[in-house]
């Protein structure tokens, strides 16, 4: 994606000046191309890494009667049918002249119109208003903030922070996300002033006030129950195809995560189709490479070589060092727990990649599991269903699945069987009782299947990511599209009845038929989520690399910021747990040392003056 920054003023302060300029300190690389613009009240730009076929007029223009101003970063996938729908004569259109368009004949509504990934900037001086848009999932980040009546936005909310707000620190809170985890903290930032536009929302802000207004309803979707199984398969298979197509822009070169899944297998065989004409399209996985298979019951890379093998695509084998996992944890910049796609950024500029398809947002919709599913049945009285569901009239077997999924989910939370190590936060962390209040575990309750998609929805669990990956990635000039959270898939499967997703026992049941042809039979079969040979691998990596933070510990146990943790004892017992287990997963303890370490190096990075 391209970067957008910029601010709105009254008068061209020295100190709007000079957070104009911060901003654009913060995007200084060589390997960028910043495209200045100063506009009546408006000063700002664009960043296009040099890597990105992007052009500044696909990303902004102002409208012939100079009275409005529009940015978009990002990409409108429904604009040819919008052009067609809309009659629009023009012969060439970019997507920022659409964008103007659009709001000129529908106004600040407009953008229910679109299906894309966007953030988009509309400076409006006619009403004297400037909008902030934000795409329905939240896959493009935007953030603004208001310093005496100017207004400041940037594509990179951590960065905004940092440019503006540097010399306040860094809040607690957001050192804490790193330990709690959880949705709830997704708005939590390292200064709580700056604020980022929700998925499916938008921001006005005039000379009386600032308002938020949501412009996508998912939760009025209603379920439809005449839907057989046959429509939804050929609904499904259309929607994916065309969410594919929509997203292969010719103009990159492509290529796709590729594990031994349905989720990414599906969106890299479809990907590949669409670059049929391109030399190479590269898969790459997050299996390491150089472990064996001791100890390990089922190798989940010989799916990845079923797919390749089948779809013509070009395994990359995952191979991670101690060193590359130093340039993960040491960069300030990077907001999730995913590590692992440092590296596979790395390797894709190696091969010129700078387009990759991801299966992210699979399993929270098109291909979710049991999650809601067996309460919908027992909760509309379809226990013939249920029973054939779970496959089996054993009443203890049935009993105990259905307190896992259903009473367990409806009345409590979730709950997971897997790592049951013994791990308290509060045995390593002094934290006052409002900052205990914040941790979980992560699960949720609900008590139907589409109580289940709405919360990922409104609780951002997948924006988290999304918006991570979408600035780190326009840093290494690499795009990342999600044909599997396409607006029109989601609200479609708000419409599929429960009693259409399982089949002979097996779940997400629509990806397994429609990739019949497409998917090789033992990845369409293959049941596990548990990827063994990545999770010891992780394991190698994590306990070598834990030794050698705890060894090198001096600076990081002198940062005042992290006083609040008891470094002595969670070292003890975390070299404890790594010489004691004997699991082939990274233990907890040793992960905290890690997260750890990641604030010790945010703290670091975020107070520094310049990049």
């Amino acid at each position: 994606m391209a970067i957008i920054f910029g601010g709105i003023t009254k008068g061209f302060s020295k100190n709007f000046i000079t957070g104009i300029s911060a901003l654009k300190s913060d995007l200084q690389a060589s390997t960028y191309e910043i495209h200045d613009i100063k506009w009546k009240s408006f000063k700002g730009g664009i960043q296009i890494h040099k890597n990105l076929p992007y052009l500044l007029t696909d990303l902004f223009t102002i409208d012939e009667s100079d009275t409005k101003l529009v940015l978009i970063s990002g990409a409108i996938y429904n604009q040819e049918e919008l052009i067609e729908n809309l009659n629009i004569k023009l012969k060439k259109i970019t997507p920022a002249e659409l964008i103007l368009y659009l709001y000129q004949k529908f106004g600040e509504e407009f953008v229910s119109k679109l299906n894309g990934d966007f953030a988009i900037v509309i400076y409006d001086t006619a009403k004297n208003v400037l909008l902030f848009y934000r795409d329905h999932v939240g896959i493009k980040p935007l953030a603004y903030t208001t310093i005496d009546g100017d207004s400041f936005f940037y594509s990179d909310p951590i960065g905004l922070c940092k440019a503006l707000y540097n010399q306040e620190g860094v809040d607690k809170n957001y050192l804490l996300k790193w330990l709690i985890g959880g949705n709830e903290m997704y708005h939590i930032l390292p200064n709580n002033k700056v604020k980022k536009i929700n998925p499916g929302h938008f921001i006005r802000i005039s000379d009386k006030d600032i308002t938020e207004t949501k412009y996508w309803f998912p939760e009025k979707i209603k379920i439809d129950k005449s839907l057989t199984i046959d429509t939804v398969k050929s609904e499904i298979s259309a929607l994916l195809q065309k969410a594919v197509r929509t997203r292969a822009d010719k103009r990159f070169f492509a290529s796709a995560h590729l594990s031994g899944g349905l989720d990414s297998s599906i969106v890299a065989s479809l990907a590949k189709k669409e670059y049929a004409q391109q030399k190479d399209f590269y898969g790459f996985s997050w299996s390491s490479a150089e472990m064996g298979t001791e100890n390990i019951s089922f190798d989940e890379r010989q799916l990845v070589k079923d797919t390749c093998k089948l779809t013509g695509i070009k395994e990359v084998p995952f191979s991670i060092s101690t060193d590359d996992y130093k340039e993960y944890e040491n960069d300030w910049r990077i907001a999730t727990y995913l590590y692992e796609e440092v590296k596979t950024r790395k390797d894709a500029q190696k091969l010129g990649v700078n387009l990759i398809f991801s299966g992210w947002g699979g399993d929270e919709f098109i291909s979710i599991n049991n999650r809601g599913i067996d309460a919908d049945l027992f909760f509309n009285l379809q226990w013939a269903a249920l029973l054939k569901k779970n496959q089996t009239y054993n009443p203890f077997r049935l009993a105990k699945k259905l307190l896992i999924n259903l009473f367990i989910p409806a009345f409590y939370k979730e709950m997971y069987f897997g790592n049951t190590e013994n791990f308290s936060i509060e045995k390593y962390f002094k934290l006052s009782r409002s900052e205990k209040k914040k941790f979980n575990d992560g699960s949720m309750t609900y008590k139907s299947r589409q109580e289940v998609h709405l919360k990922l929805l409104n609780e951002n669990h997948l924006a988290d990511r999304a918006e991570d990956w979408a600035v780190n990635g326009a840093r290494k000039g690499i795009e990342y599209r999600y044909p599997l959270l396409d607006k029109d898939i989601i609200e479609f499967m708000l419409k599929v009845p429960s009693r259409l997703l399982y089949k002979d026992g097996y779940s997400r049941i629509l990806l397994r038929e429609i990739s019949e042809g497409i998917l090789p039979e033992s990845v369409r079969c293959h049941r596990s989520k548990f990827d063994q040979v990545k999770f010891a691998g992780e394991k190698k990596l994590f306990d070598a690399y834990c030794k050698d933070v705890i060894r090198n510990s001096k600076m990081m146990e002198e940062n005042q910021m992290l006083n609040f943790v008891d470094f002595k004892l969670l070292f003890k017992d975390t070299l404890e747990a790594i010489e004691e287990s004997s699991e082939n997963y990274a233990s907890t303890h040793c992960r905290t040392v890690l997260y750890v370490k990641k604030m010790d190096s945010f703290i670091e990075g975020y107070n520094q003056k310049r990049n």
